[in-house]
């Protein structure tokens, strides 16, 4: 009679009224659209952080059933390690635009010998917890990408690096930290932190 809903998880097999079932997977959504309300420069919650507030209610395996179930639904989805609600889009106020504007135009001037994130942030004046939180949004929009803890790139440079690589896989079938540096003129840091980056990716090994 739909009073009763099943949940199964690869453990085991148990049963909460549907109207419970229901109220959790409704609150679930509902955090996941607080999160970006809070936060309009976002287009992702983290699911860490959406496991750790859900756990305050109920356990892992219902987490897990009602994420697949609003996926499902087509409510949200999944990319890498961050949940999305679908049709959401960033609005940004028109001084967060400008101020990441500038601080994407110095990611992407600088090509392939990019800047330290403190030295954008001291460059344009811009206050710390300022300046993640636009680097955040920029990162979750797809237009800087992060190599390791030092290395970030514009989306641009990335992709023509990635081009000049594959390419040379395609030939030569492999590629030296020092062939990478000569190709794309720049320093043997950059060339190490891209060929790392493709390493962690499964691009190359």
């Amino acid at each position: 009679r739909g009073r009763i809903a099943k949940l199964v998880s690869e453990k085991e097999e148990k049963y909460v009224l549907a109207e419970s079932y229901n109220h959790l997977r409704d609150k679930l959504l509902e955090s996941i659209k607080k999160y970006l309300e809070d936060h309009p420069t976002f287009l992702y919650i983290p699911h860490s952080d959406l496991r750790a507030h859900f756990l305050k209610v109920s356990d892992e395996p219902t987490f897990k059933i009602l994420l697949d179930d609003l996926v499902n639904r087509k409510l949200i989805y999944r990319k890498d390690s961050q949940i999305g609600l679908v049709g959401h889009e960033i609005k940004l106020k028109p001084k967060d635009q400008e101020l990441i504007d500038r601080i994407e135009q110095e990611y992407k001037r600088a090509r392939f010998e990019t800047p330290l994130e403190d030295e954008v942030c001291q460059k344009l004046r811009l206050e710390q917890a300022v300046f993640k939180r636009l680097m955040n949004s920029l990162f979750q929009q797809g237009k800087l990408v992060r190599l390791n803890r030092k290395v970030v790139y514009h989306k641009d440079a990335f992709q023509a690096a990635k081009e000049v690589v594959t390419g040379q896989l395609q030939k030569f079938k492999s590629i030296t930290i020092a062939e990478l540096r000569d190709k794309l003129r720049m320093s043997r840091k950059y060339s190490h932190a891209i060929l790392e980056y493709f390493d962690t990716i499964g691009l190359t090994k």
